[in-house]
């Protein structure tokens, strides 16, 4: 699948408007084409756009979570996250386990509950693979911008990256360098999630390493049996046909 993103970057004075249009493919990026206007730094908060796709599934909520005993520590620090955005603990979450445990859900259900509390917010769920291809289009197209590439991210109030050990690219690392610092002074949420702890994360240079560990980095286990058997029951009912014989 491709996409295209288009960035325009307004920069307003007293005399003139500029307007900067650009337009970069997204290589296997299951988005819905959305266009983001992006403005300049000082540009206020209410009038900043939120016309770009923040790529959340609406299924993936807290209400549509299952808590058991062996993630109920994850699940209340995400939802502690999401319900005050605007407190600076728990900045970065950095959520690591094996594949299958449940963690883009749950990073998931904290951008969805932070839209749903603030429809304004400005809210990025993105694969560290999207990332990646973004940034390789906008290195290679002659009209690229890197300096705009990065400014659309510290746009931003939350950012959920997922899958963070595809990160293995030098540049796009140095890229998401200047996105951190700019977010985590700002206040703004970052969430992470990975297959292993940051210290166990090769190839990423060691000040963007010890940056994952400023906030709370938690483990997410495999669900128990009495998990699992609570999921199963939970994915069964959503199969169940509601009265209309339609599915819920």
């Amino acid at each position: 699948l491709s996409a295209t993103i288009r960035w325009s970057l307004n920069t307003t004075s007293s005399a003139t408007t500029t307007n900067h249009e650009s337009r970069y493919s997204v290589l296997n990026v299951p988005v819905r084409s959305p266009v983001v206007t992006r403005q300049t730094e000082t540009a206020p908060v209410e009038n900043q756009s939120n016309n770009f796709d923040s790529q959340l599934n609406d299924k993936l909520s807290f209400e549509n979570y299952c808590v058991g005993e062996s993630n109920k520590v994850a699940f209340t620090i995400a939802e502690h996250i999401a319900n005050n955005p605007e407190k600076p603990e728990f900045n970065p979450f950095f959520l690591y386990g094996n594949v299958g445990v449940g963690k883009t859900h749950l990073i998931q259900a904290i951008g969805i509950r932070i839209k749903e509390r603030n429809p304004k917010a400005r809210v990025l769920f993105m694969t560290m693979r999207q990332f990646q291809n973004m940034y390789q289009h906008v290195a290679l197209d002659k009209n690229g911008s890197i300096p705009e590439f990065i400014n659309y991210f510290q746009s931003m109030d939350c950012l959920l990256f997922d899958d963070l050990q595809e990160l293995t690219g030098s540049k796009s690392a140095s890229a998401l360098f200047p996105i951190f610092n700019h977010l985590h002074a700002h206040n703004k949420k970052l969430i992470f999630s990975c297959d292993r702890p940051p210290q166990e994360l090769d190839g990423i240079a060691d000040r963007l390493i010890d940056r994952f560990k400023w906030g709370i980095t938690e483990p997410l286990p495999a669900p128990d049996l009495e998990l699992r058997k609570k999921i199963l029951h939970a994915k069964a009912d959503r199969k169940r046909p509601g009265p209309v014989g339609r599915y819920h």
